[in-house]
């Protein structure tokens, strides 16, 4: 794993409006009590997001400037402690289709039969391999399914 970069969260919000915000994060406070967040680069694993949801509501990309103090008020320290110790990444996505940005609370895990597991306990549709580059689905794929 290679860490670059730090952002704080207005830094951050800049980055999506320009296009690029799309990555994980690894989220620590920082020694004024802050989130600070890390660009981190995994190249082999898994990621699984929290069934406790993003941190924040999916927000258009196009209006998130607007949106950025309902953003600043949920990604807090709080916040991400109730996450648990293995929810320690932020994973920024912007779904081209619809222009929306989700922030979702996210794990990286080296098996993929663990990361399988834990998305299925998190009731999420896939997980993302990080070296196809590619989302796995689970069987709670059908979107109808209750």
């Amino acid at each position: 794993m290679k860490t670059s970069t730090s952002y704080q969260l207005e830094q951050l919000v800049n980055n999506i409006v320009n296009g690029q915000g799309d990555g994980t994060y690894e989220v620590a406070v920082n020694d004024f009590g802050e989130l600070e967040f890390t660009v981190v680069e995994h190249t082999i694993g898994y990621y699984v997001s929290s069934k406790f949801g993003g941190y924040v509501e999916p927000v258009q990309a196009s209006a998130i400037e607007i949106s950025y103090a309902l953003i600043r008020t949920s990604l807090n320290v709080r916040h991400f402690d109730q996450q648990g110790k293995n929810f320690r990444y932020l994973g920024i996505w912007t779904d081209p289709e619809t222009d929306m940005v989700y922030f979702d609370a996210t794990a990286h895990w080296t098996s993929g039969a663990v990361a399988y597991i834990e998305a299925l306990e998190n009731d999420q549709l896939a997980y993302f391999d990080i070296q196809a580059g590619k989302a796995i689905s689970t069987p709670r794929t059908d979107y109808n399914q209750p």
